[in-house]
């Protein structure tokens, strides 16, 4: 399989994609803790939807490159989304759906969280 240069650089470049949203959560809790003070609070509001719909995005950049990743070491076929564990001695096969699993959970979690804060931002 040839892919385009750019589909490569997107593939290869998946750890580094993974961190971008694993940085913003980590930053997101002490802006939401900020949103608390009385004189800031929307502004730091509006501050935590930044930074977890900045998040929410990177993550949805980063569950693509995993995949097309995935999919250049054949490890997932063509059409699918998890690999096939055809018997119990594949274990990378079963690590990776374990993986692709969390990673979709967590985006999906932060969709939810993205949402509430939206909701939030617009009552203030």
């Amino acid at each position: 399989m040839i892919a385009s240069p750019l589909i490569e650089f997107i593939a290869r470049e998946h750890p580094a994609f993974v961190h971008v949203p694993l940085g913003l959560v980590a930053v997101l809790p002490v802006a939401m803790l900020a949103s608390f003070h009385r004189k800031q609070g929307r502004h730091m509001v509006a501050t935590s939807l930044f930074i977890a719909l900045l998040g929410w995005l990177a993550s949805t950049i980063a569950l693509f490159s995993g995949l097309v990743w995935g999919r250049q070491i054949n490890l997932i076929g063509g059409s699918a989304f998890l690999p096939v564990v055809a018997n119990e001695k594949q274990v990378l096969q079963r690590i990776l759906q374990i993986h692709i699993l969390a990673a979709l959970s967590g985006f999906i979690v932060g969709g939810f969280c993205v949402f509430l804060l939206w909701r939030i931002w617009l009552r203030d």
